[in-house]
């Protein structure tokens, strides 16, 4: 088993839970600002932005969880093929959430009506820590198709 890569795989999932419950995002509104979690983002802001042509970083959730099932099966005695695959898919993640930092002074629209809700002003920590998250994933893919290609050799 691949205890560097599990671990790293564990420390990455706790990191994404851990945004979470984070602020990660401050938008700058005429009646004040507001911050919004990692749960907001997740569940009920983040996958609009792509419907408003405002970003697509939200898409590198989805990237992490295949990520994550492609290293985990390669864990548990899958080839270096998936994890292999991990590491594309992980890379993807991390470049697609980094294109997040395209959206600061991005104004946030209100509804379909038109209007706003305010400018993205900055990033708050639990922002940092999903991108942490994501890195640790890739890290931990990287490591296990090592283990992976090691243990092909040996035989």
């Amino acid at each position: 088993m691949n205890k560097p890569g599990k671990m790293a795989m564990y420390g990455s999932v706790a990191l994404f839970l851990l945004s979470c419950f984070m602020p990660c995002l401050y938008i700058a509104r005429p009646e004040g600002p507001v911050s919004w979690n990692g749960f907001e983002i997740l569940l009920l802001n983040g996958w609009m932005a792509i419907l408003a042509v405002i970003s697509v970083a939200w898409l590198a959730n989805p990237l992490y969880f295949f990520a994550g099932v492609c290293v985990l099966n390669s864990q548990k005695g899958g080839s270096s093929l998936s994890s292999g695959l991990g590491i594309i898919v992980s890379l993807a993640a991390v470049l697609v959430g980094g294109t997040s930092f395209w959206v600061k002074g991005v104004p946030i629209p209100k509804n379909e009506g038109g209007g706003t809700q305010g400018l993205v002003d900055h990033f708050g920590v639990g922002f940092y820590v999903w991108m942490a998250s994501l890195l640790l994933m890739f890290l931990a893919a990287v490591l296990t198709y090592n283990q992976n290609r090691t243990a092909e050799k040996a035989l």
